[in-house]
């Protein structure tokens, strides 16, 4: 299972005066970890990266003591099963690929579109997911009012 590390799946559940409120799933969390606002996901998503020493923090930890995975904990679960997570505003993916640099490089890919999206920092990734956010509450709020 390499290389599974670095996928989560994030669920949008509530809105609080445009304050995200959601879940974030992980193979190797038992349950999901809730958050409040996309700067709390971004704490808890670099505490769990940090625990499971992957992926490595290239940037802080030249020793190569620190690039090896510091727990040998075994997945909770297999990524397939987060098919069914659905937000009730917006479920995206996210792959961190590295941790460079004080940021993440990955990639995103929101539920019902093909396209995943290139980011090269946590403040790019914020950006499209603000983005999309910012539509789906517009679709939302333009069907209550009919």
């Amino acid at each position: 299972m390499q290389g599974i590390e670095g996928n989560l799946v994030i669920s949008i559940d509530d809105m609080e005066e445009k304050i995200p409120i959601g879940k974030i799933y992980h193979c190797y969390l038992k349950q999901a970890l809730p958050f409040y606002g996309l700067s709390e996901m971004v704490v808890l998503i670099d505490r769990l990266m940090n625990e499971m020493g992957s992926p490595n923090e290239c940037t802080y930890y030249q020793n190569i003591a620190y690039r090896t995975k510091k727990s040998n904990a075994v997945p909770c679960h297999d990524f397939k099963e987060f098919a069914h997570v659905h937000g009730k505003y917006l479920t995206f993916y996210i792959k961190i690929r590295y941790r460079q640099h004080g940021s993440w490089q990955g990639e995103i890919q929101f539920a019902g579109n093909n396209n995943k999206r290139l980011f090269r920092s946590v403040q790019e990734m914020l950006g499209y997911v603000y983005n999309v956010l910012e539509h789906s509450c517009e679709i939302r709020q333009g069907r209550q009012r009919r």
